[in-house]
């Protein structure tokens, strides 16, 4: 998922909170398709922005 953060802007965050912790094996499909299984983990943060509004935008889903 992208955020829409363009180059050269900064957020400010005022508070960090470690939210959740997830992690998968998934299916890399690369060009000419070769594949490739892979472990993804990720640990999710909740986060308060000082400077501004945050906004998201849903990103499509690969079929």
């Amino acid at each position: 998922m992208w955020w829409g953060i363009e180059p050269g802007e900064k957020w400010v965050l005022q508070q960090i909170t470690p939210w959740t912790f997830s992690d998968e094996v998934r299916m890399k499909i690369y060009i000419k398709d070769n594949k490739e299984e892979i472990y993804m983990s990720s640990l999710i943060f909740d986060c308060t922005r000082e400077n501004g509004e945050v906004e998201l935008n849903v990103a499509p889903v690969a079929r």
